[in-house]
């Protein structure tokens, strides 16, 4: 789930649960400064859930922190749970996004999003324009028979900072589009003997907690106007089936409630966290997979344009993913890949993509030191396999550095 600014927040699904931070739109360019920083392959915890409270799916709006370039609203068109996963693996692969280790415990700093959150034994503290809000796991089980979980250090790697607890993982993850965080639901806490499955969190700070009718939200409140939201709440299981989920608020205490009679787990909790892990079959780390981001109905396309092709270093590439017919839930690899015949060392093929119903444009801006874009059609057989372009597009009076291509 996604705590949002000054507008409504969001949450995606994973057999998790799962809550997010974010001060700016969910349109938020996944952009990078272009550097790598060390080859890894991605630390795959998304945070988006776990404590309710700085980033709903809708993502907290911060004038001046949303960055314009097409790719934004591109972003904001795909299904939550890819925007969160792409968000995830760009900043696994980004320094900024990385976590830092302090005598107190690690920190996560998202000055896109205007947020930094503190983790301890005590819990996650939020930060947000002098506001903060701390929300810790306290117990789960059925209904009022809950078990207490016990406080555990913080271990952190990378962009992530996950709390072990046994069958129930905590987990945080620092990204683009905000600060993301979610429940692992290994197994059911004891034998059922009637009720729902409830995790219960303590909600303290300067911000006061407020239910909506129908628990589905909850607003933190200044003393005149709400600084963050929580919504967006869904749960399924690990077949994917929706499971039945609401929110109750006990003075300070957070009850997330989840009918999971039938269920099989492990399950996820909140919409962030839907899971849907969108990745690419042969990527390593700084690749930039994620650069730029295009959906036309069932249809998405990925650029990664430092990805190596063969022996030729960031000469990019373009996935394509098509939905399959069980939903975007689940992880989920590319379908087809998209390289130009003509490809050279530093082209960044994949800086910029578009599809319009079955055609895709990919641009390379460096290619020839010109810049091209490369048309794909859709085949006969359907986006499978490695396919290489149906046209190149350069111009007619083409000079140096020109970066056609470029968006």
């Amino acid at each position: 789930m996604l705590f949002s600014r000054l507008g409504g927040l969001r949450m995606a699904g994973s057999a998790d649960v799962a809550f997010g931070w974010s001060t700016a739109r969910s349109g938020n360019r996944v952009g990078t400064d272009g550097s790598k920083v060390g080859k890894r392959l991605p630390w795959v915890v998304v945070v988006v859930a776990a404590l309710a409270t700085v980033g709903l799916t809708g993502g907290i709006e911060h004038p001046g922190m949303v960055a314009s370039s097409s790719s934004q609203s591109a972003l904001a068109r795909l299904p939550l749970p890819l925007q969160a996963t792409i968000s995830r693996v760009v900043g696994a692969d980004t320094r900024e996004y990385a976590a830092v280790a302090t005598a107190a415990g690690p920190v996560l700093h998202n000055a896109r999003q205007g947020l930094r959150a503190r983790f301890s034994g005590a819990g996650a503290s939020v930060q947000i324009l002098g506001d903060e809000t701390t929300f810790r796991l306290r117990a789960y089980g059925y209904d009022s028979t809950l078990r207490r979980l016990p406080a555990t250090a913080p271990l952190h790697r990378a962009n992530s900072v996950v709390y072990p607890r046994g069958v129930v993982t905590e987990r945080y993850s620092n990204g683009p589009l905000g600060i993301e965080q979610e429940f692992v639901l290994a197994e059911p806490p004891s034998a059922r003997t009637g009720g729902e499955l409830t995790l219960a969190l303590a909600v303290s700070g300067t911000l006061s907690p407020r239910l909506s009718g129908d628990h589905r939200a909850l607003a933190l409140r200044s003393t005149d106007h709400v600084v963050m939201r929580y919504s967006g709440l869904f749960a399924v299981d690990a077949r994917g089936r929706p499971l039945r989920s609401w929110l109750e608020l006990q003075n300070r205490t957070l009850l997330i409630r989840v009918d999971d009679e039938g269920a099989r787990y492990p399950i996820t909790i909140d919409p962030f966290f839907q899971q849907a892990k969108l990745t690419a079959s042969d990527g390593s780390a700084n690749d930039l997979f994620g650069i730029s981001v295009a959906v036309s109905g069932n249809t998405a396309v990925v650029g990664s344009y430092k990805n190596d092709v063969g022996s030729k270093t960031d000469q990019g590439a373009a996935y394509v993913f098509v939905k399959p017919p069980t939903g975007w839930g689940g992880a989920l690899t590319e379908t087809a890949k998209l390289t130009a015949s003509d490809g050279a060392p530093l082209d960044w093929f994949g800086y910029s993509v578009s599809i319009a119903g079955d055609t895709i444009a990919v641009g390379a801006p460096n290619a020839a030191n010109r810049g091209a874009v490369y048309v794909f059609r859709q085949p006969a057989s359907g986006w499978a396999g490695t396919l290489m372009e149906t046209a190149r597009l350069t111009t007619s009076d083409p000079g140096f550095f020109e970066q056609l291509g470029q968006s």
